[in-house]
């Protein structure tokens, strides 16, 4: 007899997004479907804190909050050689895709860099496409260009 074993889907973005208690309005010329994505930054804390058992660890929006405020308030020297709006901008957005994907940290060695890269660059082309797509404006156009390339 030959032995069977399951095999686990691949991750995608699709699957996490259809398990979200409100599904979000696609392909509108409104940005709120987006906006409502971002709430789950609010209540989602970094595995860090909660791998080490401190329950009252920073959210991911508490994390890019600061670190946008870390940029404002760079030190003149190093103001001078930083396009600070653009770090500004990086700092408020770089762990969007966290929103769907969560926050997987070094120590979450199950999941190889490449593969964090591949979900990450699934749900930023989400975003882009499906929330973003149809919204007027600079949200729109400008936001997958402050996305970090990750290495895998």
């Amino acid at each position: 007899m030959g032995s069977t074993t399951l095999k686990e889907a691949p991750w995608t973005a699709q699957s996490v997004i259809a398990t979200l208690p409100h599904p979000l309005a696609e392909n509108t010329s409104s940005p709120v479907p987006f906006f409502h994505l971002l709430e789950r930054l609010k209540s989602t804390k970094r595995e860090g804190w909660r791998r080490f058992g401190i329950t009252n660890g920073e959210s991911i929006s508490d994390h890019m909050y600061r670190m946008s405020i870390m940029t404002m308030c760079a030190p003149p020297a190093l103001a001078a050689k930083l396009d600070i709006p653009r770090c500004t901008k990086m700092a408020l957005i770089h762990d969007m895709a966290e929103s769907i994907v969560g926050d997987i940290t070094p120590a979450d060695t199950h999941i190889p860099k490449a593969e964090k890269a591949r979900r990450e660059a699934e749900v930023i082309e989400y975003i882009g496409k499906s929330l973003l797509g149809a919204v007027p404006g600079p949200c729109s156009s400008g936001y997958p260009r402050y996305i970090p390339r990750v290495r895998g």
